[in-house]
């Protein structure tokens, strides 16, 4: 019931809260955020990937750290909010060789 309570007022500024308590550790690694009244969005730069071996499984290992702490945080997010919706995008930087993971958590409307 507590979770229905939270959806019907629409106070996002609580979920943020929330959100950056789960999220502390990646919120501490220097990562981008942007939030708007609909989304609220992580950036997180892997790292520049040059043609070699060792620089691709590097990022491999990156990725996979990365995607453990999101899903991590995201469940604990999903233990107070658990209607919440999520997407994660792994995209490369145009013109550039960094990768990045992006995660939007689409803010709870009433």
């Amino acid at each position: 019931m507590k979770h229905l309570k939270k959806i019907f007022e629409n106070n996002n500024d609580d979920l943020i809260e929330y959100i950056n308590m789960c999220f502390v550790d990646l919120l501490d690694s220097g990562i981008e955020v942007k939030n708007s009244t609909d989304y609220y969005q992580f950036t997180i730069d892997l790292h520049q990937v040059e043609d070699t071996i060792e620089s691709i499984s590097e990022l491999g290992t990156k990725m996979i750290e990365t995607t453990d702490m999101i899903s991590d945080s995201m469940r604990k997010v999903k233990l107070e909010y658990p209607d919440i919706k999520y997407n994660v995008y792994f995209s490369r930087i145009t013109g550039k060789r960094n990768y990045v993971i992006s995660l939007v958590i689409h803010l709870l409307t009433s």
